[in-house]
């Protein structure tokens, strides 16, 4: 007899602050202190992240398993930056590019993938992601 457990993902609200937490130490000494700006941070994050999970399948390529975990990532990623001298939206869609782009095989998933991460940061910031070769 085997015992399984299984638990499911939280809901995308308590995911939404748990990173709207997470941006607070970023965002900071930056123009995206405030609630509002960390909570848009968030949704930003969550967006791109149900749209590449949608777009791009583990039945597509092993390896396109993307998780919760992989947001930590994300965001986690931004340590490296000079906030001061970057703006953090900015580092946002590029690390968004290194965690989630790098990953996609060939030129039309990288397509699909800038696209779509044009859309999510213009349809939130009115900016578009940083272009077509991620940099």
């Amino acid at each position: 007899i085997a015992r399984l457990a299984y638990m499911p993902y939280v809901s995308r609200e308590e995911m939404a602050e748990v990173y709207a937490a997470m941006f607070g130490e970023f965002a900071a000494s930056t123009n995206y202190a405030s609630d509002s700006q960390r909570r848009l941070l968030a949704d930003t994050v969550l967006d791109v992240y149900d749209q590449v999970t949608h777009a791009f399948s583990a039945d597509d390529h092993r390896h396109y398993k993307f998780t919760p975990r992989t947001i930590t990532e994300w965001i986690q990623a931004l340590h490296r930056y000079d906030l001061q001298a970057v703006d953090l939206v900015e580092a946002l869609s590029y690390e968004a590019a290194r965690t989630f782009r790098d990953r996609l095989v060939g030129a039309d998933a990288a397509s699909r993938f800038d696209s779509l991460l044009s859309n999510v940061f213009r349809s939130h910031w009115r900016v578009d992601g940083l272009g077509p070769s991620g940099a």
